[in-house]
């Protein structure tokens, strides 16, 4: 999936931030912290910004930049505290509100993002500076929700049948960020079925005659921090939950190359261990479409596709005593890679589409493989292994569909996600419907 743009870009003039003639001090320090912000070296500027805070905490200026530094230094949280005290001393400054929505926003806290997005963009482009204006956009645009009609022709002459019915992956239904209802055309026979927190359909088609089905999907941008609250290391993981640990297609937790690279991730919490996997996938894989069948090969060769990367982030969660799954879905082509290779992935799209313009056109949904780990108390939690900054939280446009299940597993009789985007075609299209 997409990536934020780097961090929102504010015009301040430092020698206007501080209008008491006496503050030789404070404009001393806050020139030695905009000198540390351009080499980079974000940590110290913090450092010195933080001081002055604590000196100048009725300054509205201080506490903006101060919030402005802390984004840089991605220390969000404490970003949102001094960029929300600016607003309150001076609520007439545009970028202030660029600050809190940026800082909200990274810090998981949807709902004031949001608010803040709608108030900085009251400004315009023009007082609020073009490229504030542009990022506070892209924030307001991931920060939304979203309804899609979604429709998928299948085809049965490419699926699999068993007992006479294909076995078709739906999205999601019920999830606190998701909600679906569907409609089935062209088909003799149907039903639903649950098999562990996957939505089946068994089809009977009309002979080979393509059949049609038809979701509305309402998106909700979601944070897991209220669920993360309830996490506790001690609390206990189901027996069923257990299971994946262990091997799966693509995964073996307990090899050589896996165990080597996990045995550094390793932290002294499950929290922090996530987030150090993801940084490593982050860090050491590229993405490149190049298809390999298991995590030792991406991990070995250092480059991987959106299912590389998901599961070399299952493999190395296993290994550290975090369940860990692979999880199926579809999202934007452009916006389900974490950096280059686009032209590869269009080509790709183009050879695997029974229509080829599919590819190019924007308002289309494509596969796009992410996962969900296991944090004791807390539950099955989505990460884009792809997308490091949207950890803990889900971003538009992201369709959920279909997890897979441990080796040895007979719940199903194939790999559903796999029968599914056989018939149907790796890229579908798409309409946004209005909201009520």
């Amino acid at each position: 999936m997409r990536r934020m743009s780097a961090l929102l870009i504010v015009a301040i003039c430092l020698s206007c931030l501080i209008h008491s003639a006496s503050a030789q001090d404070v404009q001393q320090t806050l020139q030695q912290a905009k000198a540390l912000v351009e080499s980079g070296d974000y940590a110290r500027a913090l450092t010195l910004m933080r001081q002055l805070a604590l000196s100048a905490p009725d300054n509205a200026s201080v506490m903006a930049y101060a919030g402005f530094v802390a984004g840089r230094a991605e220390s969000y949280e404490e970003g949102l505290k001094y960029a929300l005290r600016a607003v309150a001393l001076n609520d007439k400054v545009p970028w202030y509100y660029a600050s809190v929505a940026f800082n909200a926003w990274n810090n998981l806290d949807v709902k004031r993002a949001r608010e803040a997005c709608q108030k900085a963009l009251t400004w315009g482009p023009q007082q609020l500076g073009q490229q504030n204006y542009d990022s506070v956009k892209q924030i307001q645009e991931y920060a939304s929700d979203r309804e899609r009609e979604i429709v998928w022709t299948f085809d049965p002459v490419r699926g699999i049948r068993r007992d006479g019915y294909f076995y078709v992956a739906l999205p999601t239904r019920d999830l606190p960020y998701q909600m679906v209802k569907y409609e089935v055309k062209d088909a003799d026979e149907f039903r639903p079925i649950k098999v562990g927190d996957n939505d089946i359909l068994l089809v009977k088609p009309l002979g080979d005659k393509p059949f049609q089905i038809t979701a509305r999907v309402v998106s909700h941008v979601y944070s897991f921090k209220e669920q993360m609250a309830k996490y506790s290391e001690s609390a206990s993981i189901p027996d069923e939950v257990k299971s994946y640990l262990g091997k799966s297609a693509g995964v073996d937790p307990q090899s050589s190359v896996v165990t080597e690279v996990a045995s550094a991730l390793r932290a002294e919490n499950k929290l922090l261990t996530v987030r150090n996997i993801v940084g490593w996938i982050e860090k050491n894989i590229r993405y490149q479409v190049v298809f390999t069948e298991s995590a030792d090969r991406v991990i070995q060769n250092r480059v991987g596709e959106c299912s590389g990367k998901a599961k070399v982030f299952v493999a190395l969660c296993r290994a550290c005593g975090i369940p860990a799954r692979l999880v199926w879905g579809m999202a934007h082509a452009t916006n389900s890679m974490s950096a280059g290779d686009l032209p590869g992935l269009r080509e790709y799209l183009r050879q695997q589409s029974s229509d080829p313009t599919l590819a190019d056109d924007p308002d289309t949904l494509s596969t796009h493989a992410v996962a969900e780990c296991y944090l004791p108390g807390a539950g099955w939690i989505l990460v884009d292994p792809g997308n490091p900054k949207s950890l803990w939280r889900t971003d538009n446009p992201y369709v959920r569909v279909y997890h897979d299940y441990p080796s040895g597993d007979r719940s199903v009789p194939y790999n559903v996600a796999v029968n599914t985007f056989a018939m149907a075609g790796p890229v579908v299209r798409f309409k946004l419907v209005e909201l009520k």
